[in-house]
């Protein structure tokens, strides 16, 4: 699995990396996991961001998140599915230029979209929404 290089992981470090010291990788299982912490204790790296990063891990909704931000190929895998995709006669790319971000259709959809501007903008209200003006005058309690 290949992690985005661009991407910002805002809870410390990206959990696989902060566990390689342990020997996790996204092909680790459950238990093995579970168990890397007994590593990291042996040897003297047991910490608050590997904790953290084991946190992330070890539960299985939050590690199924973390993988989902890991692209399932290696740059090589990648580079010989595209040269054989296209069936080009020169080289593969470069690894780390088909993972730089290329911006040509944000910059496009910048000049085609209308600008909405915020200034003095006020939600509209919906009649039925509306409560009527009497509606804590207590006419209906006054029996």
């Amino acid at each position: 699995m290949l992690k985005d290089p661009e991407m910002n992981w805002d809870y410390g470090p990206f959990p696989y990396d902060a566990l390689a010291d342990a020997g996790v990788t996204a092909n680790s299982t459950v238990r093995e996991v579970r168990d890397c912490q007994f590593d990291l204790v042996e040897k003297g790296l047991w910490n608050l961001e590997r904790r953290a990063a084991w946190d992330q891990l070890r539960v299985p909704e939050r590690r199924l998140w973390v993988d989902f931000l890991m692209y399932p190929f290696t740059p090589e895998e990648l580079c010989l599915t595209l040269s054989g995709l296209f069936q080009c006669e020169t080289a593969p790319p470069n690894p780390e230029e088909l993972l730089k971000p290329d911006f040509a259709e944000l910059q496009r959809m910048n000049q085609e979209f209308r600008k909405v501007g915020w200034d003095n903008f006020r939600p509209g209200y919906y009649s039925e929404f509306q409560a009527p003006d009497d509606i804590f005058s207590g006419e209906e309690f006054d029996s």
